[in-house]
């Protein structure tokens, strides 16, 4: 297992209070050559893999700290912060086991195959007829979602058929990105806890909800929606044993039935909403996970102090080391020193 892992980014204060993160949509991605493939036009197969292309987000990281291009092009010109995760901890704790149950309800009667992915759960007093075929369940299983994986770099474009599963088109990119040494996570868009979206999209969105919900407006005519908000209400709406089915089972199987419900309720309005690159798709990441926090050498002297204190107040951050970066006299490259805290 690698050992050390860093998340390059802006310095957002408030990333210590919520601990979100971006996954980047197929349409925000900054590489033109990312999922499309070099035949995704003449291929008559297109559909198998690219159709998956929409349903995930990438969360980048890099096995370096140091990389002075990476400090420049994604933490703010080296005004911003890498982040140090620790890869023997989940990065997202949403994503606390490998299992993706796959679920086939007729009247209230769970269908033997899903057996062959896992035990499926079986609801009682169910009304509808709810379906995620086979197939479906083990491309979640190939993408192996919250999880890193290494990405590979090659000269040429990858080709829809050339690999054996969905997730290995998620992690092929240019040799010239090799200086990145790039580690990704892939995250479902429909797990997503926030996500920020122009005002225009909000009339899909509520169709597709059929709920009242509740928008954050910050400006620019953007929104934030909190999903697990709309989850909730949402299923006790379709699905009125939710809230007693939280009772009786598990948070393990709750989990799973959640995670069912939002890719058969939600999938095609996300789709839709994530062809617009305004739109940011925000996932919590676990702070035990985090190991320690570097702060750029042109960072102001008050944002070091705010970031000081954020870290110094939040219980859940006692563990991290903080480092300021400062650029060498000699060398091209940077030295970190850690800032000794009064606790």
């Amino acid at each position: 297992m690698i050992e050390n892992i860093y998340k390059y980014s802006p310095l957002r204060e408030d990333f210590f209070d919520n601990f979100l993160v971006r996954g980047s949509q197929k349409f925000s991605l900054n590489d033109p050559f990312e999922l499309t493939p070099a035949d995704s036009i003449k291929n008559s197969d297109e559909g198998k893999c690219i159709n998956s292309y929409f349903d995930y987000s990438v969360f980048s990281v890099s096995e370096t700290h140091n990389n002075l291009l990476m400090w420049s092009h994604y933490a703010d010109e080296h005004k911003g912060i890498v982040i140090e995760f620790d890869p023997s901890k989940p990065i997202f704790e949403r994503y606390f086991h490998k299992g993706v149950k796959a679920y086939n309800f007729i009247d209230g009667i769970k269908d033997e195959g899903a057996k062959k992915y896992d035990e499926g759960i079986y609801l009682s007093g169910f009304t509808e007829s709810i379906f995620i075929d086979i197939g479906e369940s083990k491309k979640r299983r190939d993408i192996n979602a919250g999880f890193l994986h290494r990405v590979r770099y090659n000269r040429n474009r990858p080709i829809i058929d050339q690999y054996k599963n969905i997730l290995e088109h998620f992690l092929i990119k240019s040799d010239e990105w090799i200086y990145e040494k790039e580690h990704r996570v892939i995250l479902p868009l429909f797990d997503a806890n926030s996500i920020v979206v122009h005002e225009s999209h909000l009339d899909k969105i509520y169709d597709a909800i059929r709920e009242e919900i509740k928008v954050q407006r910050i400006g620019n005519d953007m929104c934030i929606l909190h999903m697990d908000d709309i989850l909730m209400k949402d299923m006790c709406h379709f699905i009125p044993e939710a809230m007693h089915y939280t009772e009786k089972k598990s948070k393990n199987e709750f989990k799973s039935l959640c995670d069912f419900f939002k890719g058969w309720n939600y999938s095609n309005f996300l789709k839709d909403i994530s062809k617009d690159p305004r739109t940011v798709f925000l996932y919590r990441v676990s702070p035990k996970a985090i190991k320690s926090v570097y702060i750029g050498c042109r960072a102001e002297k008050q944002d070091v102090e705010n970031v000081i204190k954020k870290i110094e107040g939040n219980a859940s951050l006692q563990h991290v080391d903080i480092y300021k970066a400062s650029a060498s006299s000699e060398q091209f490259e940077l030295s970190f020193e850690p800032i000794f805290r009064l606790s």
